[in-house]
């Protein structure tokens, strides 16, 4: 009986295990052309981007079934035979994603990369080329006429072809307003400390970025257009654990630096598949029998 009993628990300890290391992925499009809550409305209200990029969609990648590893954000460039469609390419550079997990119109994360960081072996700032994630606890609102007059984002204002459909989008978070560690002197001795401590924003760590794809890069589809994709990695600081929210539909969002397109869409935490509720069920209830067997038989 005991030898039937541990392989039972082995059997579900495998089945346990394969579906915690499963990796579920959750699409998401582009349906909507403009922010929530953005207060004044761009003359073209109807046309998704100016130029390029078109942000298309993409997808979201979940271990265990429920802890976010990974981003993925779609692109087009329809002016890809263009002379100007590959100019432009080339200077653009990846924004900020935003995650609202409460639907509560406030990003509890921000995905974004400060423009400088300390180095604390040169005692210096310097360029900084990595993207850090920031738990910012509702500290940044979006769904309110004041959303982008709040001093917390960064707005870019420039008008494409004599309109300004993408004028007034946020096209950043600001630095100024995020935890940074730096070190300043002191009679004579640099002090550790840390700027904005006490925002109630916190620095999660810093997440992987594969990169913008530069024109050359890009896959082609026909002479005029051509696609690619960029990833933002959090598996390695553990990614972002949803397991109360399973099921559930949250808010994410990104723009670019040059806010010529932007992405706000509704997604869903996954599930756990029924198969596999099913066997971890049937596994579960198995052990029990057998053990209250055993318990009998003595």
């Amino acid at each position: 009986m005991k030898l039937i009993l541990s392989a039972l628990l082995a059997i579900l300890s495998i089945t346990v295990g394969a579906a915690g290391a499963q990796a579920s992925v959750v699409n998401f499009g582009d349906s909507v052309n403009v922010w929530s809550g953005l207060k004044k409305t761009p003359e073209l209200a109807n046309q998704d981007q100016n130029g390029v990029p078109d942000l298309t969609g993409g997808s979201m990648t979940y271990s265990a079934g429920h802890t976010l590893t990974s981003i993925t954000l779609n692109y087009t460039n329809h002016y890809a035979n263009q002379s100007w469609g590959q100019s432009s390419w080339n200077s653009l550079e990846a924004g900020d994603w935003y995650i609202d997990v409460d639907n509560n119109n406030a990003w509890d994360y921000v995905i974004h990369r400060p423009d400088q960081v300390w180095d604390f072996d040169k005692n210096k700032w310097v360029d900084n080329t990595a993207y850090h994630l920031y738990q910012t606890n509702d500290k940044i609102l979006y769904g309110t006429s004041t959303a982008y007059e709040n001093g917390k984002f960064a707005q870019y204002e420039a008008y494409y072809g004599n309109t300004d459909n993408r004028d007034w989008h946020p096209s950043t978070v600001k630095d100024s307003i995020l935890p940074y560690e730096y070190e300043k002197k002191v009679k004579g001795k640099y002090v550790y400390t840390t700027e904005n401590a006490n925002s109630g924003i916190l620095d999660l760590g810093v997440v992987g970025f594969d990169g913008w794809d530069s024109f050359s890069e890009l896959d082609r589809l026909s002479k005029s257009t051509a696609v690619g994709s960029s990833t933002w990695d959090l598996s390695g600081i553990g990614g972002i654990d949803f397991l109360s929210l399973m099921g559930k539909e949250i808010v994410i969002a990104y723009t670019m630096t040059c806010a010529n397109d932007v992405l706000f869409e509704h997604t869903r935490v996954p599930t756990p598949e029924p198969g596999t509720m099913l066997l971890m069920g049937l596994g579960i209830l198995g052990v029990g029998y057998l053990r209250k067997r055993s318990r009998s038989s003595r």
